[in-house]
């Protein structure tokens, strides 16, 4: 709601895992080698499911090597 009122474009991307990895940094990191956007967010509060690897795919987003910006949202 918030990107809408304020004329923000942006979109939600969901695609299949294209390989095993626990948690879900490195799809995240390969999608973002291989498609060029200005910033991605991510929820700064980790689920109950993910709680055992969810502050290290946190982490591993925020310090991204690919230098993308990251908006943490809290919901």
């Amino acid at each position: 709601d918030f990107m809408e009122l304020n004329g923000i474009n942006y979109s939600i991307k969901e695609e299949d895992a294209s390989f095993y990895s626990v948690g879900y940094s490195k799809q995240t990191l390969e999608f973002l080698k291989n498609n060029s956007y200005d910033m991605i967010s991510i929820m700064s509060q980790i689920s109950e499911a993910s709680k055992y690897f969810g502050e290290m795919d946190k982490e591993n987003i925020i310090l991204n090597p690919i230098g993308v910006p990251v908006l943490c949202c809290d919901a």
